[in-house]
């Protein structure tokens, strides 16, 4: 294909804060995980697909297949997404059942 250009699984962004590496980075609606640490306004190589892990709301129970969401405030991921809440990113989909004594997720990011 004569308009092919990356294969996009790794892409070069702008750190929105001060990130290291396994961070969960969200620069607008792009989401990846940082594989180089990085200050804020440096640019760093983020992983856009995979599945990784990452820390969850205490005490929510998961199923497999339902939509990951970042809660910044938390750190963490949650399924409580509300209608026009504007501060929680869709990150992917949760590959796992979760029980809600847990800690830990995996993520399938979107």
């Amino acid at each position: 294909m004569k308009n092919f250009i990356l294969k996009g699984d790794k892409l070069a962004v702008t750190a929105p804060c001060d990130v290291e590496s396994g961070d969960l980075v969200i620069v607008g609606d792009l989401v990846g995980v940082a594989i180089i640490d990085g200050k804020k306004g440096e640019e760093i190589t983020i992983s856009c697909s995979g599945v990784y892990e990452f820390e969850k709301m205490e005490e929510e129970k998961i199923s497999q297949g339902q939509k990951a969401y970042y809660n910044p405030e938390q750190k963490k991921l949650t399924t409580l997404a509300q209608e026009n809440d504007s501060t929680l990113t869709c990150v992917g989909l949760f590959v796992q059942n979760v029980k809600a004594t847990e800690k830990k997720v995996q993520v399938k990011l979107a």
